[in-house]
């Protein structure tokens, strides 16, 4: 991997955040939210994104809620930057003086770039979780990464509920070589 490949990827992924948060922005002032969303920003996942879904995040898990994932945010992180190409965001916002992170995702993109699969996604279960929930920032912003890209497809692995992103026009896929893996999938 050449520093050049990072810094381009680097480089798309930040052009599909500001793309997001603009998109995002619009969408809060037609519908509202703008109180409950100030402050907040999409970044990189760092580490610091890592020790506060590792130590605070747990904090909040239950049976209502979350039980956390088989891997922790840091094998996951580190193995999604083995692919210069791969995807990835960290939610932030300003919560009474406190920076709070709201969600995490990542993904990966296929040897040919023909698609963008949505690997990981979590959100915080912390009191001060945002009203209007993550995935709406996340999504678009995995889908303009997608689009620069040139994926022709973007993917959700394993989706929890399937139900939830069907309303963003997800729908099921049959991956051929993923024998036992559920898929959900839209056309770009």
């Amino acid at each position: 991997m050449s520093i050049d490949e990072v810094a381009y990827y680097y480089g798309l992924r930040t052009i599909a955040r500001k793309r997001a948060l603009d998109d995002f922005n619009k969408f809060v002032c037609a519908h509202g939210g703008a109180a409950e969303w100030d402050a907040s920003s999409l970044a990189s996942i760092d580490e610091e994104a890592i020790n506060y879904a590792e130590t605070v995040w747990p904090k909040y898990y239950g049976k209502s809620t979350h039980t956390g994932f088989q891997r922790n945010w840091s094998s996951i992180w580190h193995q999604a930057t083995l692919q210069p190409a791969h995807f990835e965001l960290a939610i932030w916002q300003e919560v009474e003086g406190n920076r709070v992170l709201q969600g995490l995702a990542c993904g990966s993109a296929s040897s040919g770039r023909e698609h963008l699969t949505l690997n990981w996604v979590e959100r915080n279960f912390g009191p001060e979780y945002i009203k209007y929930g993550v995935l709406t920032p996340i999504l678009s912003c995995f889908e303009h990464y997608a689009h620069l890209l040139g994926a022709s497809r973007a993917l959700i692995k394993n989706p929890i509920d399937p139900s939830i992103y069907e309303k963003y026009g997800y729908t099921p896929i049959q991956i051929k070589r993923a024998k036992g893996v559920a898929f959900l999938g839209k056309e770009l």
